[in-house]
C-alpha cells in the first residue's frame, strides 16, 4: 500500500524511455519508429538501398511541419514526413514518390500507418500549441 505522498510523487513524476509507447509502422521499403521525440526512417535489403540510398533518417518532431497520408487503394498506400522547405505538391507519380527519402510505402498494415499518421499530427499540434502559448519573460 502507498502512502498519499509516494502517490502524489508517481503521478508528477516524468516517464522514462523504457515507459513510453513507441510506435513501429513497417512498410515495403522501409520502416518508421517514433518515440515521442524523434521519427526515424530505416532502410534494410537491397533493393531499398539502392532506391532511398543506404542509412537511417532520423528527424526531431520540432522540424516536422505536416504528415502526408495515402490510404491504400489499388495501389501502394504512401506516408511521408514534410519539413520546413519540402515541396508540396500534387502527387507526381509513384516513380518520384518513391524516390522521396521521407516517404514509406505500405501494402498492408495500414492501421499501423494510420496510427502512425496520427500520434505524429499530433505532437506537432501539441508543439505548435506550445509555441503559440509561449511568452517571453517581462523584463522591468
Amino acid at each position: 500500500m502507498t502512502t498519499p505522498s509516494e502517490r502524489a510523487a508517481t503521478m508528477n513524476r516524468q516517464p522514462t524511455t523504457q515507459q513510453l509507447q513507441v510506435l513501429t509502422a513497417r512498410g515495403t521499403d522501409g520502416t518508421i519508429t517514433f518515440d515521442g521525440q524523434t521519427v526515424t526512417i530505416r532502410r534494410r535489403g537491397l533493393l531499398a538501398r539502392m532506391v532511398h540510398g543506404a542509412g537511417d533518417v532520423t528527424l526531431p518532431v520540432a522540424s516536422l511541419t505536416a504528415v502526408r497520408y495515402k490510404s491504400r487503394g489499388l495501389s501502394r498506400g504512401k506516408l511521408t514526413l514534410l519539413t520546413v522547405g519540402s515541396i508540396v505538391g500534387p502527387d507526381g507519380g509513384s516513380f518520384r514518390f518513391t524516390r522521396d527519402p521521407m516517404s514509406v510505402e505500405f501494402n498492408r498494415h495500414g492501421r499501423d500507418f494510420k496510427a502512425m499518421r496520427d500520434a505524429l499530427n499530433h505532437a506537432i499540434s501539441q508543439l505548435a500549441l506550445a509555441r503559440a502559448s509561449w511568452q517571453p519573460g517581462v523584463m522591468r
